[in-house]
């Protein structure tokens, strides 16, 4: 079965702990509850997060939005790759609490009822998998129209065989 992986959600930093962030090594090694939450995801090595965010970029549609001290998260992978990337993806947020971010991370599985959440507070982060009633709600945000939006924007309309009018 093929599914997709939509990621989303808003971050609050500041910006020197912006930079900081960036600068970071980011890896799941350790982190047992990325273990649990994604059993069948391996750790990748620690890589610095402009990296990895550009790594994640190219195996998807993945994009860190900035804008005074806000951080939007959007990215979408298909199931495989989400699959590949899992303990990475939580790593890069959960390593943002270390520098003061504040908001919600969501990873929502589209055609399946699978979803993880990550809260970022005071210095802490907590990952979560939703329940099938949660992943029903968090399908409902508007975020989600504006990642399917990116897809039918990235195929201009002109490049499909326009239909002809059957009429007389």
């Amino acid at each position: 079965m093929t599914y997709d992986v939509a990621i989303f959600g808003d971050l609050l930093i500041a910006e020197a702990e912006l930079r900081r962030w960036k600068r970071a090594e980011i890896g799941s090694r350790g982190n047992r509850a990325i273990a649990k939450a994604f059993p069948g995801s391996k750790n990748d090595a620690p890589q610095k997060q402009v990296a990895l965010v550009a790594e994640l970029a190219k195996a998807g549609f993945f994009r860190l939005e900035e804008s005074d001290g806000l951080v939007r998260v959007r990215g979408q992978f298909h199931g495989l790759a989400f699959r590949k990337r899992a303990r990475a993806l939580a790593a890069l947020f959960i390593a943002a609490a270390r520098f003061g971010a504040e908001g919600t991370v969501t990873f929502l599985g589209e055609g399946v009822w699978v979803g993880y959440e990550i809260f970022l507070h005071a210095g802490r982060a907590q990952l979560r998998v939703m329940t099938e009633d949660e992943v029903r709600r968090a399908a409902q945000d508007p975020a989600l129209d504006m990642i399917s939006g990116h897809f039918e924007a990235a195929v201009p309309l002109t490049a499909w065989p326009q239909p002809k009018d059957v009429r007389d």
